[in-house]
C-alpha cells in the first residue's frame, strides 16, 4: 500500500510548493502522510462541517481513522476551514496547488464546486483531481452511494481550465486517475 500511496503523492507536484489546499479533505489521512514527507509544507484543509455529515460517513471514519474528525498527530502548520456544498471560503486566485481527492463525484452541486476550485487557483497554479473512474455505466461509490464519473465527465467538469496531464494510479480494478489542470492564459496583444 505504501508504494501505491507514495506513487500517487509523487504525482501531485508538491516539490517546490509551500502550501497545499485540500478540498474535501475528510479525515486528513492523506494530508498527514504528505506532511510527513514534506515537513515544511503548510496545509489549508477544507471540508463540510462535521454536523452535516451523514451517519454512514461518520461510521466509515470511525472504522478507518482514530481520533476523528482529523487524523491524529497532524502537524501544526495547518488551517482547517469548513465550506458548504457550493462554496469554498478562501480568497480568489491565491493558491498554487489545490487538491481534490476522491470527492468530485460526491459533490451534489458539482458546477458550483468546480467553479470554486477554479476561482481559488492562482494564474500559474495546478488543480489536482484524483478520482476513481467509473468501470461501467451506473457504478456507484459504496460509501456515499453517488455515481462514479467517467474520465470524460471529470475533464468536461473543468471546461474553463486546460487539462495538462492524466496519470493512472492504483490497480486496474481500482481504476484511479489523477487529472492535472491549469488556468487558461490570456495573451494581451
Amino acid at each position: 500500500m505504501n508504494e501505491r500511496v507514495d506513487y500517487e503523492i509523487s504525482n501531485y507536484g508538491i516539490a517546490g510548493i509551500d502550501m497545499l489546499v485540500d478540498i474535501g479533505c475528510g479525515s486528513g489521512y492523506y494530508d498527514r502522510i504528505i506532511s510527513n514527507k514534506f515537513p515544511n509544507l503548510h496545509f489549508v484543509l477544507e471540508d463540510l462541517p462535521r454536523d452535516i455529515w451523514n451517519n454512514d460517513l461518520k461510521k466509515l471514519l470511525k472504522k478507518t481513522v482514530v481520533n476523528t474528525p482529523f487524523a491524529p498527530n497532524f502537524k501544526t502548520n495547518s488551517r482547517i476551514i469548513f465550506g458548504t456544498q457550493d462554496s469554498i471560503p478562501l480568497e480568489s486566485e491565491q493558491y498554487k496547488l489545490v487538491l481534490c481527492r476522491l470527492t468530485l463525484h460526491e459533490f451534489s452541486r458539482k458546477d458550483e464546486m468546480t467553479a470554486e476550485l477554479s476561482r481559488i487557483l492562482n494564474s500559474t497554479g495546478t488543480l489536482v483531481i484524483v478520482e476513481r473512474i467509473s468501470s461501467y455505466k451506473g457504478e456507484r461509490d459504496k460509501e456515499c452511494k453517488q455515481l462514479y464519473l467517467t474520465k470524460e465527465q471529470v475533464i468536461s467538469s473543468f471546461g474553463n481550465l486546460i487539462l495538462t496531464d492524466t496519470i493512472r494510479i492504483g490497480t486496474p480494478s481500482e481504476n484511479g486517475m489523477i487529472f492535472k489542470f491549469k488556468k487558461k492564459t490570456v495573451v494581451n496583444s
